[in-house]
């Protein structure tokens, strides 16, 4: 352990005395619990992730945001921001963004539908087809839902609080389901609004998912910034999950109420 913490230090004294040392300007949207804002501050388990890699890269880092999504791809593809967190990857975002060799969390699509609907598994589009779902427009989409689109009634919404708007949606009857790439997302957010008893959150028959930290390849040095994100990668003494767990037991702390709930985020 003494050689792991030893390489570390090589590692970030080298990168200082290199000269590397910048502020990393990184956009964020909202995303609970990954990235959200709390006195106009970035917060979230995303953010936190890449601030300590950043220490350990022998940077500083200026959040940029919460911005809304299509804002941010914008910013992405101009340069505005140096990079993001939470992204995942298609052809065209490679087009414009650095992609790292690793993911740092591999997510699951879901699917939340109200609790009395008799939807209780998802193993083909037929069990789902003709359902009018909700998610962020400009957003990506995962294999499933690209491949069975046309079975689907889309609705597209904008704005911060987009997941939280979906959930209502649905337990209002205006949706038939609330779409997400991350199961962890419509936990939180379902938790955090106290209904996690009133829905049901499935997974599509698909396999999980990478989200990725990524940088702009029309921003200055994030050519460099992905070179050292990879060479740290796998020496990291912290995972994501570890990020993810603080979130939830500050979730809990927040709402002593609803342990109930609080134990179906963590199952």
């Amino acid at each position: 352990m003494k050689k792991y913490y030893v390489l570390i230090f090589i590692i970030v004294f080298g990168f200082a005395r290199a000269g590397y040392a910048d502020t990393i300007k990184m956009g964020y949207f909202i995303l609970n619990p990954h990235t959200y804002a709390t006195d106009k501050a970035a917060d979230g388990a995303a953010v936190h992730f890449f601030n300590e890699v950043a220490k350990l890269m022998g940077h500083t880092v200026q959040w940029e945001g919460p911005l809304p999504f299509p804002r941010l791809v914008r910013y992405l593809q101009d340069g505005t921001v140096d990079g993001a967190q939470m992204v995942t990857k298609n052809k065209k975002r490679m087009e414009y963004l650095y992609f790292p060799d690793h993911s740092h969390f591999p997510s699951q699509p879901v699917f939340l539908l109200k609790k009395d609907r008799k939807i209780n598994k998802i193993v083909s589009v037929d069990n789902v087809a003709g359902l009018r779902v909700g998610f962020l427009r400009d957003a990506n989409l995962s294999k499933f839902i690209k491949e069975n689109i046309n079975s689907f009634k889309m609705d597209y919404i904008r704005g911060p609080d987009w997941v939280a708007q979906n959930i209502k949606r649905v337990l209002f009857n205006r949706l038939d389901a609330a779409y997400d790439l991350n199961d962890v997302t419509l936990k939180y957010e379902a938790g955090k609004m106290g209904v996690l008893d009133q829905v049901k959150i499935l997974p599509l028959p698909e396999k999980p998912i990478h989200a990725y930290t990524v940088f702009s390849k029309k921003a200055a040095h994030t050519r460099k910034y992905l070179d050292q994100y990879n060479q740290l990668f796998d020496q990291l003494p912290f995972s994501y999950n570890d990020f993810i767990r603080k979130e939830l037991e500050k979730l809990a702390k927040t709402r002593p109420l609803e342990s109930r709930a609080e134990k179906q985020i963590r199952e």
